[in-house]
């Protein structure tokens, strides 16, 4: 039985040199390439600071503890997504609450969100799918603060990035991500 692989990466000659160049560096972590990368990537967001770490997991969970997240609190999001959104919720003791997605762009669903806010309701993560941005407006104006899948997409003439508190973004082939915080 053939597969259909859910991503083909295009890796081109410049790519292979550009890991052959950092291999032979010996700079395997940070490094010149990671700050360049980290430069650029800030500047094509339009935000003042980029930070790269190993994985969208590591990015979400670090986002989660900086907003000071913990046992006890509630952090809405979608079921839509990598488990890696909900393990980053885990990871602080909090609690994952799925709103449910639209039917119609398979992101998280405004109304639904309203429905499962409470008083321990901390933060929303939503998630931009396939190049296609969640309804942030719609979000930020149920949280008036409160954003993770489309690099390079925009959402009313702006990059999808941290329109909320903190954008975190993963580079693995077949997704992309932004978290926003409640109150």
């Amino acid at each position: 039985m053939r597969s259909i692989p859910i991503a083909k990466p295009i890796i081109s000659e410049e790519e292979i040199r550009a890991v052959e160049e950092v291999l032979r560096s010996g700079m395997l972590a940070q490094g010149g390439t990671v700050r360049k990368f980290e430069k650029n990537f800030s500047e094509y967001i339009g935000v003042k600071n980029a930070i790269a770490v190993s994985n969208g997991t590591i990015a979400l969970d670090l986002a989660l503890k900086a907003l000071d997240i913990k046992q006890g609190d509630e952090v809405i999001t979608t079921p839509f997504t990598f488990i890696a959104t909900a393990n980053s919720i885990l990871f602080q003791g909090a609690k994952p609450v799925f709103a449910d997605v639209d039917e119609r762009t398979f992101n998280i669903n405004p109304d639904d969100v309203m429905e499962k806010i409470t008083n321990r309701t901390k933060a929303i993560i939503g998630v931009h799918l396939f190049e296609h941005p969640f309804d942030v407006e719609a979000i930020q104006e149920i949280c008036k603060d409160y954003c993770v899948q489309a690099h390079g997409a925009e959402y009313k003439g702006k990059k999808v990035r941290g329109f909320g508190i903190a954008g975190c973004f993963s580079f693995y082939a077949t997704k992309i991500g932004q978290l926003e915080r409640v109150g």
